[in-house]
């Protein structure tokens, strides 16, 4: 990234790299794919200037579950990014877009259609 210096960031978050994927077959655990956002988000914020588009991507875990939580996963290491990033500085100098909205009625995150 420094080398190129981009201004946006797209971040395909797939979790189809999960051990219980049966496409994937990369065979990450959960806590594997949570140090992956980490390590992209941390990067991102810490050390450029680039802002971040996140967007949601496979997952066909058996139990399906196993990828509903690695996706939920992605957006709450996003916020956790972000909370550690304004805990090092005064302003967030990067621009975070999720691609997904808050369900009031099911009380959860869901991706936009």
């Amino acid at each position: 990234m420094e080398k190129h210096n981009p201004d946006l960031v797209f971040f395909q978050a797939g979790v189809d790299a999960l051990l219980e994927d049966r496409l994937g077959r990369l065979a990450l655990t959960r806590a594997g794919l949570q140090r992956r956002n980490n390590m992209v988000f941390d990067y991102v914020l810490h050390k450029s200037d680039a802002g971040i588009v996140v967007c949601m991507g496979g997952g066909y875990a058996d139990p399906i579950t196993k990828s509903v939580d690695a996706h939920a996963d992605v957006y709450i290491d996003a916020n956790l990014a972000i909370a550690r990033h304004r805990e090092k500085t005064e302003e967030l100098k990067a621009t975070v877009i999720l691609c997904c909205e808050f369900d009031e009625r099911t009380q959860s995150v869901v991706p936009f259609i």
